[in-house]
């Protein structure tokens, strides 16, 4: 990535670290920051970005993170309170206001029931700066785990760390408590990564420019994967058992996999991914990326519509926001805006590609042999266990099922040099992903990026792994 948007990003991110250590009740640095600062500073070096830019796209981008575009600085403030569950806030017009009873526990983020889910606030609030003192220690210890041997793996594994450790904690939001930290911090890196993309290809990073609200500098972009039961479900019940959960992780991993394509191509980290769940997803771009965005879109429903026969699409809409649309009252409504240019293209679905693809025949016809599982022509593979004849798609589901259940980690390769055995294709360019069972695996793989994430667990940095141990 563009090392200087790298440094913003990774400045964003941290800028409100000292909210976490006041809330500790810590007022002193502590050493692993002091060397993680040394080993980061040769990368924020003046040659780099000057210090200003950088100071004033990290202050507007807080300011419009918080919703508050036109607010001062000293306005973005904070509540000592435990973090409220944003479900309980919501109420029908004609309820009005409602109490929030419930309150988020301080704990690192897992998957146990007593963590995610929120409890009863009696008694909480006199133990809190214990509880954030607790976060801090585990989120000290593990920040010296980072790998630093470079910027941009460094600052991605941070995004992960700042999530498990300050998820809970109330972000700096002048009324409800209802924002975390984490969240706040990765939009305004989001936010700062448009700013400084936006100003520096048109050759305005000065502070009057930086700080205008009316000038759309912003693409909200909305993908949504189309198809989804028809993929999932339309399969006979010779291959329903093994071929449900892995079909069902596929569509997840083609919408995961759509996003980061985008995200990378347009050289942006992963806090621009806003949101990502459910066969779709919303990214944060500068306005400059619209050509790129449909050629994109082609270029993954040209894969699809040969995979898939047109069962499965890619829908990819957006709209561009101004700063003051990021203000509260604005930003639902672009929300909706992006969501329903991305609909009118699902009711266009392959509209950019040949006529003859699109209405052309599909497979070889006469006597071919299809598959037993979804009826499809295509090479044929056959099962060993009961003869049953199945298409390179439908082996892909059934060996993903049975995977998942055994795999410790997921990991995501772009542009792999030489392929490895075990791994599984998609139809997003360049993208390869492999379920391993130990994370020193992935360090045979040869590939431009490698992601390596771990499944139904939030310890990601193992207690061997050195600050060098990825570059």
């Amino acid at each position: 990535m563009n090392t200087k948007k790298d440094i913003i990003v990774l400045g964003s991110l941290l800028h409100d670290i000292g909210k976490f250590m006041e809330r500790a009740k810590i007022s002193y640095p502590h050493e692993q920051f002091d060397n993680a600062e040394e080993q980061v500073t040769a990368f924020t070096a003046k040659q780099y970005v000057p210090v200003p830019p950088i100071q004033w796209i990290i202050d507007q981008a807080e300011r419009l993170a918080a919703g508050i575009p036109e607010c001062k600085e000293s306005e973005i403030g904070g509540k000592e309170e435990s973090l409220y569950p944003i479900v309980e806030t919501v109420a029908l017009e004609q309820e009005g206001s409602r109490t929030v009873r419930h309150r988020l526990g301080a704990n690192p983020l897992s998957l146990e029931k007593g963590v995610i889910f929120p409890h009863l606030k009696e008694g909480e609030d006199a133990s809190l700066a214990d509880r954030y003192r607790f976060l801090w220690d585990g989120f000290e210890k593990e920040f010296g785990r980072l790998p630093r041997k470079n910027i941009s793996v460094f600052t991605e594994t941070l995004v992960y760390l700042l999530e498990k450790y300050t998820w809970c904690i109330p972000g700096p939001i002048t009324d409800m408590p209802d924002v975390s930290l984490f969240d706040h911090s990765k939009t305004t890196a989001a936010i700062a990564a448009c700013l400084y993309d936006y100003h520096e290809c048109h050759g305005t990073l000065n502070e009057e420019a930086v700080r205008e609200l009316k000038e759309k500098k912003y693409l909200l972009v909305c993908g949504d994967i189309s198809g989804i039961q028809t993929f999932i479900y339309n399969i006979t019940n010779k291959g329903a058992a093994k071929g449900l959960k892995g079909r069902s992780f596929l569509i997840q991993l083609f919408s995961e996999a759509a996003g980061n394509y985008i995200l990378r191509t347009s050289d942006y980290p992963v806090t621009n991914m806003l949101y990502s769940g459910g066969g779709r997803f919303y990214l944060l771009l500068a306005n400059r990326y619209e050509h790129e965005l449909e050629n994109i879109r082609t270029a993954i429903n040209t894969n699809l519509l040969k995979d898939y026969n047109g069962e499965v699409y890619l829908a990819l809409g957006w709209c561009k926001l101004r700063g003051e649309d990021f203000g509260r009252e604005n930003f639902p409504e672009k929300w909706r805006a992006a969501a329903g240019s991305t609909n009118e293209d699902k009711r266009r679905k392959f509209a950019g590609l040949e006529y003859a693809r699109i209405f052309g025949p599909l497979g070889t016809g006469g006597n071919a042999a299809t598959c037993q599982i979804c009826k499809k022509e295509d090479k044929l593979t056959t099962r060993l266990r009961d003869g049953v004849k199945l298409c390179e798609n439908c082996k892909t589901a059934e060996d993903l099922g049975q995977k998942l259940s055994r795999a410790e980690y997921l990991v995501e390769v772009y542009r792999e040099s030489k392929r490895l055995k075990g791994g599984f294709d998609t139809p997003i360019p360049h993208i390869r992903y492999y379920l391993l069972d130990k994370p020193d695996e992935a360090v045979k793989i040869d590939a431009e990026r490698v992601v390596v994430y771990r499944l139904n667990h939030t310890g990601f940095l193992p207690e061997n792994m050195g600050a060098n141990a990825f570059g």
